[in-house]
Parts: structure tokens; C-alpha cells; sequence
């Protein structure tokens, strides 16, 4: 297959039963019940952190964005994995869709001191040119 494993997390309650259902055949993929920043953590204490790794990032539910927070658990794990953040600002690209939390647009003066401290200062990111469907903005890093 094209990866090892797949590692999904869920903190609704409704999104965890339909993802734990649409993927019971499936035997390389974990579905995980929690929040995001909290079973990412468990999941890269358990896993050989020399493997190659994408890491999807699009958690956000009500009030809290653990989108920082699930970066701080990646520099602690030591690794510097393909991330992937969905519903990011694209830079002169307006007809991509992004959020914003309490006024904090996802873009990346507000995550670039955690990138630095993840890469280093010299760390390589892109965004997506286009996109289907609700047509949203992703920056990968590392990729």
C-alpha cells in the first residue's frame, strides 16, 4: 500500500463512530478517540520515530485550536515529519477558503516561531495552488 499505517483522531463523539465504522475492514488504519494533541502525542511515544511520516493536521473543534499545541508535541517527539495543515491562508490566493480563531487567521506568521523550532530556520513550506470541493488552502512543510 502506499502507507505503513494510518493513525486517525476524533474528539466527536458522531465523526469517531462514523470513521470507527467506514474503516473496520480496513487494517491499517487506527481510529483514536480523544483530543488531538494528547493521542498525537501517545501515538509518536509508540511508533519508530525513524520512520517517514505525514502528518495531517486539520483538528479544530469549538472554542479550543490545539493546532499549536499538536506542533510542540511534534518538537518534543524530536522528529521532522511531511506536516500538512488544512484550512490554511494561502498567500495571493483568495478563492482558497481558511479559518480564523478569536481574530488568529491560520497563516504563518502565527506558527513560523514553532516551525523554527521543529526545522530550523531554513524550514521549506509550499501551498496548494487549487482545490475541489469547499476549494479550502493547505501549507505542507517539509514535504
Amino acid at each position: 500500500g502506499m502507507v505503513k499505517f494510518v493513525h486517525s483522531v476524533e474528539i466527536n463523539d458522531e465523526n469517531f463512530a462514523f470513521a470507527t465504522e467506514n474503516c473496520k475492514d480496513v487494517p491499517n488504519v487506527g481510529i483514536y478517540k480523544g483530543s488531538s494533541e494528547s493521542v498525537l502525542k501517545a501515538i509518536l511515544e509508540k511508533v519508530n520515530l525513524n520512520d517517514k511520516f505525514l502528518i495531517f493536521l486539520d483538528a479544530h473543534w469549538l472554542d479550543y485550536n490545539p493546532l499549536r499545541d499538536e506542533l510542540k508535541v511534534i518538537k518534543e517527539a524530536g522528529i521532522k515529519p511531511c506536516i500538512a495543515i488544512h484550512d490554511f491562508k494561502v498567500p495571493e490566493n483568495a478563492s482558497l477558503g481558511y479559518d480564523s480563531y478569536k481574530g488568529q487567521d491560520y497563516d504563518l506568521a502565527w506558527i513560523q516561531d514553532l516551525l523554527i523550532d521543529i526545522y530550523g530556520p531554513d524550514f521549506k513550506y509550499y501551498y496548494n495552488k487549487d482545490a475541489v470541493g469547499a476549494k479550502r488552502g493547505v501549507i505542507f512543510i517539509n514535504c
